[in-house]
């Protein structure tokens, strides 16, 4: 991984990000992102995948540094319940709590693993939807 890779400026290339999974379909389908470079934290959700189900376009919200540590704590928790139902609502609640904390996707990725490798990148907020819908 190269260290100089930050979110801020993402093309192609190494992965800036450490991933928390939350959710998954024959791959990744959304959790929560650390950038290594900034430390700037994010929730991601698949939005579109390829017909194959190889390459997947991720939107990422940034949220609050508490709410990513607090789904971070909860991840790396041992589990105190032997329902894993338990689990997966308190890791939801906190993921919701979280999403209150941002706002709008800031930018999307296209990755096979977005662990790995970003395939490519774009910053799209509401003005660029704006150009893009035009209205």
């Amino acid at each position: 991984m190269n260290p100089e890779v930050c979110c801020k400026n993402l093309g192609r290339g190494d992965s800036p990000f450490e991933i928390i999974m939350l959710g998954w379909q024959d791959g990744l389908t959304s959790g929560m992102a650390r950038c290594r470079a900034c430390g700037t934290t994010y929730h991601f959700e698949m939005v579109a995948w390829d017909q194959e189900q190889e390459v997947r376009i991720y939107g990422f919200r940034e949220v609050s540094q508490a709410s990513y540590d607090a789904v971070v704590a909860l991840h790396l928790a041992p589990s105190v319940t032997e329902n894993p139902l338990e689990r997966s609502d308190a890791l939801a609640l906190k993921a919701r709590d979280a999403l209150a904390t941002g706002f709008e996707r800031i930018f999307y990725a296209a990755a096979t693993n977005l662990a790995k490798e970003v395939i490519a990148a774009r910053r799209v907020g509401f003005t660029a939807w704006k150009e893009l819908l035009a209205f």
